[in-house]
Order: structure tokens, then C-alpha cells, then sequence
């Protein structure tokens, strides 16, 4: 299949494991920040999401350069996991 004129065919497997996982981790963070508000712990919040800023900002730079496509699905899971 063409996309922006580019075969995803070879991206199929990168992709699948980007939005099963991604899917998942975003479950799993939306009831973990619910638990942190409902504990009023907004400074964990604001800590966790700080520390996933920086650090995404970091891999993703290596990542992507390293990995190419793949890199960028590990990165995108990675923000999904933590900084929802």
C-alpha cells in the first residue's frame, strides 16, 4: 500500500506493534494519572511528565536516527506509556 508515496508494506510489523502497545500503555497511564488525581498527588503529575519531556526529547533524537521508522514507533510508544 502506498501512503505519501511510500511502500508501508515493509513497516506493517513496526506499525501493528505501535498501536497494540500504544493502546495498552495508554489504558493503563489514563488509570494510573486517575489514581494520582483522585489521591490529589498533582505534584507526581507534574514531575512524571516532566521527566518523560526531557527524556523523550533525548531517545527520540537517538532513536530515530538509529532506527529510522521503528525508531519513531518506539519513541511514539514510549510518550504514550508515560505522558498521558
Amino acid at each position: 500500500m502506498l501512503f505519501f508515496a511510500l511502500n508501508i508494506d515493509t513497516f506493517r510489523l513496526d506499525l501493528t506493534i505501535m498501536v497494540i502497545v500504544s493502546a495498552a500503555a495508554n489504558a493503563f497511564v489514563s488509570i494510573y494519572v486517575n489514581l494520582l488525581i483522585i489521591m490529589r498527588r498533582f505534584k507526581g503529575q507534574f514531575y512524571t511528565l516532566l521527566l518523560t519531556d526531557i527524556l523523550a526529547v533525548v531517545v527520540s533524537m537517538c532513536l530515530i536516527e538509529w532506527l529510522a521508522m521503528l525508531g519513531s514507533v518506539l519513541v511514539f510508544m514510549m510518550i504514550s506509556f508515560f505522558a498521558r
